[in-house]
């Protein structure tokens, strides 16, 4: 993860896994592969962010979540976009599994037919306004930022 953190040239960074919120907002965190996680500090003024200017895709429960911390937002969207990460997509509250991964495919789905990020999360919760999943992603960032597909 720190390679990752410390690297350039990614236009987009995608996680799926577990997430765990925390009322101290820069304290929430990426449960890793290996047993160890990666808290939203660990995302602050990191080359990649720094750098690249990616989007940052968090498709982990309550991840979205911002509250205030020492005074200032806190939590993984605003830290990356104190950092200068183009936007985060990430759920406020707990997604179902099977739920997240169809929101996953469509907003791809919908980014490759050159939607901007707020289109195609606008189009996946209109054509699915019961699912309590696809209503929890939000986007922290331009909503008319497109991401280019080769």
């Amino acid at each position: 993860m720190d390679q990752l953190l410390d690297a350039g040239g990614v236009q987009l960074v995608h996680f799926n896994g577990h997430g765990d919120w925390d009322n101290a907002a820069d304290l929430a965190a990426l449960r890793l592969e290996n047993g160890e996680t990666i808290k939203a500090m660990g995302f602050a003024g990191r080359n990649l962010g720094l750098v690249s200017h990616p989007v940052l895709y968090l498709n982990a429960c309550s991840v979205g979540r911002v509250a205030t911390t020492v005074g200032r937002p806190g939590g993984f969207a605003a830290i990356c976009l104190d950092g200068n990460w183009s936007g985060v997509i990430a759920p406020y509250w707990s997604v179902y599994d099977p739920s997240a991964m169809r929101f996953c495919l469509e907003l791809y789905g919908n980014l490759k037919l050159g939607y901007s990020v707020g289109e195609a999360l606008q189009q996946i919760r209109s054509d699915h306004p019961d699912d309590f999943t696809a209503q929890s992603y939000s986007y922290f960032g331009d909503p008319w930022a497109r991401l280019l597909f080769q």
